[in-house]
């Protein structure tokens, strides 16, 4: 009878101090901290779940892999956002940026200055962000977005099939850019989405395309007769609207 009244006391007390004390972290929501190449900031600690937003980069390397985890007061968090203040004395010059498996939501002003950027990619394991011909697309609910083409991509674009919107300032200071295919499944275009991109001299609509058109190289709201964009690297010295435009 003894014994088993020390059992039960035992995986009493086991129990007791799982539910009071969780694990043994000592991190605490904003702890910030520096593990190799990058800084962060706690986000979240809880008794099972840990997670981090990156905060700035400090490494030497050109090309800037977030990694999927990392590990602070002995307990591994998900790495899931990318701060509203991240930072890197290397922004003009980072070339590539791969992005990890938990990333869930960052905001994409956070990289107005890498005016280097070539080429995005990101886990294949991440159900809420992927790449594409070196841009970054973003899943939400029914829809995919566009969110970010890199600045210095070179040529043409072809943007995922499955794309519904293309973003605010997703192109924008691509100057290399000279063409960008438009699929059918596209129903909203931002008026900033192309902005800055000088070489641009062809932007291509899929035919199937119920919402948007392309006559020589520009790009036409077919509903609502508008041209939208003309492209800024075309050179001809005049162009015919298509037949049917209402509004420029």
């Amino acid at each position: 009878m003894n014994k088993a009244i020390n059992i039960i006391l035992l995986f009493a007390t086991v129990f007791i101090a799982i539910g009071v004390f969780g694990d043994s972290s000592d991190a605490a929501i904003d702890d910030t901290f520096e593990s190799g190449d990058f800084s962060y900031r706690v986000i979240y600690s809880g008794s099972y779940d840990h997670a981090v937003a990156v905060t700035g980069y400090t490494g030497s390397s050109l090309h800037m892999n977030i990694p999927d985890t990392v590990t602070y007061e002995s307990i591994e968090h998900m790495v899931l956002y990318v701060d509203g203040t991240f930072y890197s004395n290397l922004s003009n010059e980072i070339v590539s940026i791969h992005f990890p498996k938990y990333l869930e939501d960052f905001s994409e002003s956070r990289f107005d200055g890498f005016y280097s950027l070539e080429s995005i990619t990101v886990s294949t394991e991440n159900d809420t962000f992927f790449a594409h011909d070196d841009a970054l697309y973003k899943i939400s609910g029914d829809d995919t977005l566009l969110l970010m083409c890199p600045q210095e991509k070179v040529g043409t674009h072809t943007i995922h099939e499955d794309t519904t919107h293309i973003m605010d300032y997703a192109f924008e200071n691509c100057t290399r850019i000279t063409t960008v295919d438009i699929p059918k499944n596209v129903s909203i275009v931002t008026i900033s989405a192309f902005n800055g991109t000088d070489s641009l001299n062809a932007i291509n609509v899929s035919e199937d395309n119920e919402k948007f058109a392309s006559a020589d190289g520009a790009l036409y709201d077919d509903v609502n007769k508008t041209l939208i964009k003309y492209p800024l690297g075309k050179t001809a010295s005049e162009y015919v609207v298509m037949d049917g435009t209402v509004t420029i």
